[in-house]
């Protein structure tokens, strides 16, 4: 076996001075001013916003003829075998 017998097999060893980015990350985050948690909210909000326009949008646009046909053609089948 080569490689450091503490590492987690099928990933690769760490490099020297890496971080683990799960703890990397919550450091960060006990650091953010509440003027930069507050910017992050309204970030946050503003692209939940445009993905449920976005969201609503394709949910509000028709079906296309050819995939109804197919779902017909696919409960007609299922009639046939239920």
């Amino acid at each position: 076996m080569t490689g450091d017998e503490n590492e987690p097999r099928g990933r690769a060893p760490r490099k020297p001075g890496a971080k683990n980015m799960i703890e990397h990350h919550a450091t960060e985050d006990r650091r953010r001013s509440p003027a930069a948690l507050d910017e992050a909210r309204l970030r946050q909000q503003a692209i939940g916003v445009r993905l449920r326009q976005m969201f609503d949008e394709v949910v509000s646009e028709p079906v296309p003829e050819e995939f109804l046909a197919i779902l017909r053609e696919a409960d007609k089948k299922s009639a046939e075998n239920g």
